[in-house]
């Protein structure tokens, strides 16, 4: 508690709103200064990557000030609101909008040195993280593609002024150019910038869009990603969803080729369970929970809802999940705990017009497993010891790996484990 004009008062943090969320942006402030909230009464909506939610308040009291404005990126932790005791007498309004601070121009370094380019960069670096226009500061030290200087010159030769000495080419130049999403460190490699034309159609990224790019570029960054397929013939999963679907269906419950997935996934994590880990500080850490992840989309963007303990779910219960989850990721209104501790990702794009592909893994989990489309084909099968041509219900899932933790022989035994147990769909339909 600390004092706030002489009354007892709180300050309202950011909270931790999901694992690797480490800030947030004000979408909207639900309450206003000298406003009465009870415990629990929503203080303000935040976004993340994973969702948006509303941040409650830990107090009855009244609101004293509010620290923060609509689209500030607030760090976890960082004040949000002060709260009182009692209504202040002439509370303080909210703060006018802040203009962002404008960015120092680097000096120009007074000779080529590799250190003194590099400060100057780090010098003249702006504080917004919302800037994605403004090059990174960090990606290296300047490349001097000139003849080093000589020891023996006279000193006011390696200080001459700029204009006098061909400009070096730099990889960290201040108009250096750097792809959305991608990490500091690029050295080697200039970016063509792309340009606006006539006739296109420029849409600033959302929060939501910036931190998924920032997501799948380090994903791809940490994790050296190994992709196997397998080749699952499905038609026993569709004979017995059609026998208990129309049941099923009216008491309202949606019984899905996806939840299918999701229950032989559990079973062969339970087998498998180096898979259902993430990774440590170097070190792996082999859940006890089975907490499923499935991805779904929304007008905002890719979410990733939580399925806990799922492993303790049947068919049905599965299905009632992902539906459950599926409308609140639509509806907007995820909440934290519906999209943290995830141990294990599941992807399914859809039904229409994709074969199989490889997903990225969903740090710091070890693998995603992704659907492909379900076609008829036919296939050469076995019967009463004869080959025969049939049509079968085929489709190709993907399993993506972090080949760091997981070695071919148990990536590639976890997807055959899945594919037997789909073929022989030996699934308690309740």
């Amino acid at each position: 508690m600390e004092d706030f004009e002489g009354m007892a008062s709180e300050t309202v943090t950011m909270p931790e709103l999901g694992e690797s969320v480490v800030e947030g942006v004000i979408v909207e402030w639900l309450v206003q200064p000298g406003d009465h909230v009870n415990v629990d009464d929503p203080l303000c909506e935040v976004e993340t990557d994973k969702a948006n939610a509303e941040v409650p308040s830990p107090r009855e009291g009244y609101i004293a000030k509010i620290l923060v404005e609509v689209d500030d990126v607030v760090e976890v932790g960082n004040g949000l609101v002060v709260i009182s005791d009692e209504k202040p007498e002439g509370v303080a309004e909210p703060s006018p909008a802040k203009e962002p601070e404008a960015a120092a121009k680097p000096e120009a370094p007074s000779s080529p040195q590799l250190s003194s380019s590099s400060e100057a960069e780090r010098a003249g670096r702006s504080g917004n993280s919302l800037d994605f226009s403004r090059p990174s500061s960090d990606n290296g030290p300047s490349i001097h593609t000139g003849p080093p200087p000589t020891r023996s010159a006279p000193a006011q030769q390696q200080a001459a002024p700029k204009q006098q000495a061909p400009a070096p080419a730099k990889a960290s130049r201040p108009d250096r150019w750097l792809p959305f999403g991608h990490p500091d460190g690029g050295k080697a490699y200039r970016y063509p910038q792309p340009r606006v034309e006539d006739g296109d159609t420029v849409e600033k990224f959302s929060r939501r869009r910036h931190m998924i790019a920032e997501h799948m570029v380090i994903s791809q960054s940490v994790s050296p990603h190994v992709v196997t397929v397998a080749e699952v013939d499905m038609t026993n999963v569709v004979s017995l969803r059609a026998a208990h679907k129309g049941r099923l269906k009216s008491q309202g419950i949606r019984l899905t080729y996806f939840a299918f997935m999701l229950k032989a996934t559990c079973e062969a994590l339970r087998e498998f369970p180096i898979m259902n880990s993430v990774v440590g500080d170097k070190q792996v850490i082999k859940k006890g929970a089975l907490n499923l992840g499935f991805a779904a989309e929304t007008e905002q963007g890719l979410v990733v809802p939580v399925i806990r303990n799922a492993d303790e779910l049947n068919l049905i219960g599965l299905a009632k999940a992902v539906d459950r989850l599926a409308t609140k990721a639509r509806e907007n209104s995820l909440e934290p705990d519906d999209v943290t501790g995830g141990t294990f990702t599941v992807s399914n794009p859809g039904l229409r017009g994709n074969l199989y592909g490889g997903a990225i893994i969903n740090q710091p989990q070890v693998g995603i497993l992704r659907m492909g489309e379900m076609k008829k084909r036919p296939m050469v099968i076995t019967r009463d010891g004869q080959d025969v041509i049939a049509i079968r219900q085929m489709m190709y899932i993907a399993l993506s790996y972090d080949h760091r933790v997981i070695d071919g022989v148990t990536g590639n035994g976890f997807l055959y484990r899945v594919r037997e147990l789909l073929e022989a769909a030996e699934f308690h339909v309740g």
